[in-house]
């Protein structure tokens, strides 16, 4: 292994861990289907709508923020797992394919 192998690797790795400490965060959304806000009395039953969206890239250790009504949850936010695994997936493929073509010519 050369030199500029181990650099794309040292490189590799700095970026999964950056991605792993600003991950891309998901949102929970809870509204009523009629009125668009949030009703404690159709929450308690169930008659109300949940949207999941995209929430931006946040530092790992930065709080939560999340609204409570009465002991319920207008949004709550989430690591995407999904994402990140994916994520560091292609950054390991990119970076092995790279080093390949890197390497020794024999």
């Amino acid at each position: 292994m050369n030199s500029t192998q181990r650099r794309v690797i040292l490189l590799g790795f700095v970026v999964i861990l950056v991605m792993g400490l600003f991950p891309p965060w998901r949102k929970t959304l809870l509204e009523h289907p009629q009125t668009g806000s949030v009703n404690l009395t159709y929450m308690r039953t169930g008659e109300f709508y949940s949207y999941e969206m995209h929430d931006g890239y946040k530092l790992l250790s930065q709080p939560r923020h999340e609204e409570d009504h009465g002991g319920l949850n207008t949004f709550h936010q989430r690591v995407d797992t999904s994402l990140l695994l994916c994520q560091w997936f292609l950054v390991s493929a990119v970076t092995g394919i790279i080093v390949m073509f890197l390497g020794d010519r024999r």
